[in-house]
């Protein structure tokens, strides 16, 4: 698993991890390293304050819609985060997202997963 930062503070984190899910032709996975391949403009969800103040944690798969053009029609919650705030989080933030028109398949998965740095998983 890749952690984007070391400090004591909450993160996003995109997984590396790959996922049988994407099995199907017409649905690309992208991991981390390959969003930045592909995508042109990628912003992190943000950690909403509330789900920080009470220590929420979780990760989730999420589906995208992608057009021709590299714009986001449509996201889904494939797998949730557990929690219905991390998921409309993750919601916004992948329906701004823009791919390289043409370079990617029309269904991209991408996993996600809101950790709090002092969480003892890291």
């Amino acid at each position: 698993m890749l952690y984007l930062s070391a400090r004591l503070a909450p993160l996003v984190v995109l997984l590396v991890s790959y996922s049988d899910l994407a099995a199907a032709e017409d649905v690309q996975y992208l991991d981390f390293y390959a969003t930045k391949k592909f995508a042109t403009f990628a912003p992190r969800p943000r950690y909403p304050a509330e789900a920080r103040a009470h220590h929420i944690t979780g990760g989730g798969l999420f589906i995208m819609w992608v057009r021709r053009d590299g714009t986001v029609s449509h996201v889904a919650v494939r797998r949730s985060t557990g929690y219905a705030i991390l998921d409309k989080s993750a919601l916004e933030a992948f329906r701004r997202w823009r791919f390289v028109p043409g370079a990617t398949k029309p269904k991209v998965e991408v996993p996600l997963e809101f950790v709090m740095a002092t969480d003892p998983k890291i």
